[in-house]
């Protein structure tokens, strides 16, 4: 018998329920001491967290990388760099978002 993938869950959520839930991981990052040089994400899916903590946090510094798992549907074996990061972050400390919101 083959081993059959699940379904790739997604859940829709409002722009307003992402800032929210930005703003509180914003503080969570805040709280626990981590002062953040630069926000790089993967693209796509943390493009708007990771512009949201730069506001929230203060951060000036976006940058972005591109990686594929996926042509169309169908998930690759191993991940591909499409786009190198966007700037030198070298010396740097790093917040990175890697995508969306995880659901709880």
């Amino acid at each position: 018998m083959e081993d059959e993938e699940k379904p790739f869950k997604i859940e829709l959520v409002s722009n307003a329920t992402v800032t929210r839930l930005v703003r509180k991981l914003a503080h969570q990052i805040q709280d626990n001491g981590f002062s953040p040089d630069i926000v790089v994400c993967i693209a796509r899916g943390g493009y708007v967290p990771a512009r949201l903590l730069c506001d929230f946090l203060n951060i000036f510094n976006l940058a972005s990388m591109r990686i594929r798992h996926y042509t169309g549907s169908d998930k690759s074996e191993a991940a591909e760099l499409v786009e190198k990061l966007s700037m030198d972050v070298g010396g740097n400390k790093i917040l990175l978002v890697i995508r969306g919101i995880p659901c709880k």
